[in-house]
Parts: structure tokens; C-alpha cells; sequence
């Protein structure tokens, strides 16, 4: 039996920016005290040869899925697989940058029943989306990204994490923020890791931006984010 260490599973989706791949790979290799295994959910069928190349190029261990679009949904997927041998998943952006101790970070943070994310804020009044606040590292959130997260993956064994409405199934972050902390009751945390944005005219968020605030406010209709009283 090996007395090596498990590897940490890292889950990503790509799309439209296959030439920013191997910068990804070079920064998972490069992480320190960790060892990673790459899952990619390729949402874009004509990019996997060149994906799957420049990972058979690569150091590190890459497993590829290569399904219709379904967004961002696919990272929830893989979780879902890897739960039953993983207590934690990291989650990243494909147009992210970050440092050899990032990962590394986000494995010293990891908590059952916790989700910790880079991105993450408090709304003001919600249900207006836009009037937010980044909350401090290490401090409670009540939205997060799934762009430099942890999570206890146990969350992708509740059949609710695939409910999602199919309007909205392209704001897979916020569905999961609300199940995770509304109907699970678990922890939602601002990560003391950072990244960075690669800046890129191809990013999805620009799209979706009235949807975000449509979601928000037919959530907080069932309840989430409203006080008592």
C-alpha cells in the first residue's frame, strides 16, 4: 500500500479559452505542499483535442468529461462522483491566476458542512443582487462563487443540488450558496487564498447579469436571506 498522499481533487469547466489551459496546468504543478488531480467538464466538444493534448503534455493527472453545455453545472457533476472518496473539492476558473500556495490554503480551510470561496460577499438589501459587499477573509458570507473554492462535497450527495430551475441553471453559484446555506443550514466562508482574473471578453458574466438578479429575487421569495420578523 502506498504511503503517499491522496491527491486534491481540483474541478474546472471550460469553454471558449483553451489557450489559457496550460497556464493552468503549469500552476497546479507548481502548487507546494499539495499534490493535484485535474477534472475538467469541457463544455465545448471542439476544443477537446487540443485540451486533451496539452494535457497528455502536462505534469500532473487530468480526467476529462466532454458532455453537451450545461454550464457551470458540470463542476457539481464531477463533485458528485468524486464524493464517495473525497471529503473536499476545490473548484476553479479556467482564466484564473494564483500562487504556488493557493491550494494548499484552501485545504487548511476546509471544514464539514462548510463551503469557503475567494469570492464571496453579503447583500445589503436583497433581493437587489448589486448592492453588495465583499466580506473579510475569514469571515461568514452569504454568496459565494465557484471560482476558488472548497467545499465539503457530501453537499452533491443532496438530490436538491440538482433541482435547480432551468432558467437559471447558468447561475449554478448562487443556486448553490442557497441550498447550501438555506436548506442545509451549512457555513458559508470568505477564503484567505487569493486569485486573480485574467481580463478576457469571453467571460459569461456579462450575460447573465439580470439574470443574477432574477434568481435573487425569486429565492429570497422562498425565504432565503430574509430576517425574522
Amino acid at each position: 500500500m502506498s504511503d503517499a498522499p491522496a491527491r486534491i481533487p481540483v474541478v474546472m469547466c471550460t469553454w471558449r479559452r483553451p489557450k489559457y489551459f496550460r497556464r493552468t496546468l503549469r500552476a497546479l504543478a507548481a502548487q507546494s505542499d499539495v499534490s493535484v488531480e485535474l477534472h475538467v467538464w469541457n463544455n465545448n466538444p471542439a476544443i477537446s483535442e487540443q485540451l486533451e493534448a496539452a494535457a497528455a503534455e502536462g505534469p500532473l493527472p487530468v480526467r476529462f468529461h466532454s458532455p453537451e453545455n450545461i454550464g457551470g453545472f458540470g463542476r457539481f457533476h464531477f463533485a458528485s462522483e468524486l464524493a464517495p472518496s473525497h471529503p473536499h473539492v476545490v473548484f476553479i476558473d479556467d482564466d484564473q491566476l494564483f500562487g504556488p500556495r493557493t491550494i494548499r490554503t484552501l485545504v487548511g480551510e476546509a471544514r464539514p458542512r462548510t463551503a469557503t470561496e475567494w469570492w464571496a460577499y453579503r447583500f445589503l438589501f436583497p433581493p437587489h443582487y448589486w448592492l453588495r459587499v465583499p466580506v473579510r477573509r475569514g469571515r461568514r458570507a452569504q454568496y459565494l462563487g465557484t471560482c476558488g473554492m472548497i467545499i465539503d462535497t457530501s453537499v452533491f450527495l443532496d438530490d436538491r443540488v440538482f433541482e435547480c430551475p432551468d432558467r437559471f441553471r447558468l447561475v449554478e453559484d448562487v443556486w448553490l450558496s442557497y441550498v447550501a446555506q438555506h436548506l442545509m443550514g451549512w457555513t458559508l466562508r470568505r477564503s484567505r487564498a487569493t486569485f486573480w482574473f485574467i481580463p478576457d471578453t469571453r467571460n459569461q458574466f456579462a450575460g447573465l447579469i439580470r439574470e443574477k438578479y432574477e434568481f435573487l429575487r425569486y429565492l429570497t421569495a422562498r425565504g432565503w436571506l430574509q430576517r425574522p420578523g
